[in-house]
């Protein structure tokens, strides 16, 4: 179940949990409201439990207010397994699978750092779609925390609030960039973010690095046509397999999920591997090729990829 259906990252998840279901011959239903919505997402979920009797993975935007219905299911032994966002301590829920966002944040950073002149100074804007969730926090402390170790005479600002809606948003960079024109780099931590500062780096012709996060097909173009110098992929479609997989086989086999967060792999991308992702991107036949090695390795041993699971932020 997705926090939005349309947005890259929920396109991705749901692929890749129908991937493995399919794999392990059980049916796949994906749902969640086309854009953020907690209360609708709280109300699916509901309608979810009556139906969905191997259980339910779930992605939620906001862990605090659907917290008290997951609880009521896990007690009610329906298994729930959280994908992409830890879950809050209060929902019971056990299980976690997602990816590490303040090392995305660090790799992210890292990318960065090695393009500019050694001892720079100055600033580097953070823009958020969502100031103070979980998962754009992590990615923002990541970053914050290699700048200062790597580059301390840079100072990272934000995040600012870059909304949503992608008109809104692209407006919001425009704003941010001509407010710091002597900026370093400008980063979004959003799906929507990427395509915005391409096009507000293209109209100002400016100097500074862009970089974003999620395979927004848009930010994939930005990243060839030069617009971007690299995107941070937390790999969504990894964790909905593993997730697919993991909820599968505890219908099917009665194997117990697996108590802690099951990390999954991100990815940086640049010039340099984009070839090879934009080859997997093309269709839902290169995904499964592409990243069922990767699978195969984390289900072999999931002890090994397993650690123990904190509460959400």
């Amino acid at each position: 179940m997705l926090s939005s259906s349309q947005l890259s990252a929920g396109k991705e998840l749901g692929a890749g949990f129908t991937y493995t279901a399919g794999l392990l011959g059980a049916e796949a239903v994906v749902s969640g409201p086309p854009q953020a919505d907690p209360p609708k997402q709280v109300e699916i979920f509901k309608q979810m439990m009556n139906s969905a009797k191997g259980g339910v993975a779930i992605q939620a935007s906001d862990t605090e207010l659907i917290a008290r219905d997951l609880a009521a299911a896990v007690q009610g032994g329906f298994p729930v397994i959280a994908v992409d966002i830890r879950p809050a301590a209060t929902s019971g829920v056990k299980t976690f699978v997602g990816n590490d966002n303040h090392q995305l944040g660090e790799r992210l950073a890292d990318e960065l750092i090695g393009r500019l002149p050694a001892g720079s100074t100055g600033m580097v804007v953070v823009g958020s779609t969502r100031p103070g969730l979980p998962v754009m926090e992590q990615r923002l402390q990541g970053i914050r925390d290699r700048f200062a170790a790597k580059l301390p005479g840079v100072k990272v600002a934000g995040p600012f609030d870059t909304q949503t809606d992608p008109a809104a948003n692209q407006a919001a960079w425009k704003r941010l960039a001509a407010a710091t024109p002597g900026a370093l780099a400008l980063i979004g931590t959003g799906s929507t973010d990427g395509p915005s500062i391409a096009a507000v780096h293209t109209e100002t012709k400016a100097k500074w690095l862009g970089a974003g996060f999620d395979l927004n097909p848009k930010t994939v173009t930005a990243l060839q046509d030069g617009e971007l110098v690299a995107i941070a992929s937390p790999e969504h479609y990894l964790s909905g397999a593993m997730a697919g997989w993991l909820q599968v086989r505890h219908a099917q086999d009665g194997i117990a999920l697996p108590q802690g967060w099951v990390q999954t792999p991100s990815l940086v991308i640049t010039t340099k591997n984009l070839p090879e992702i934009i080859k997997r991107q093309q269709s839902d036949n290169e995904k499964a090729a592409w990243f069922k090695p990767r699978i195969d390795e984390l289900t072999a041993d999931l002890a090994k990829h397993t650690k123990p699971l904190s509460p959400a932020g």
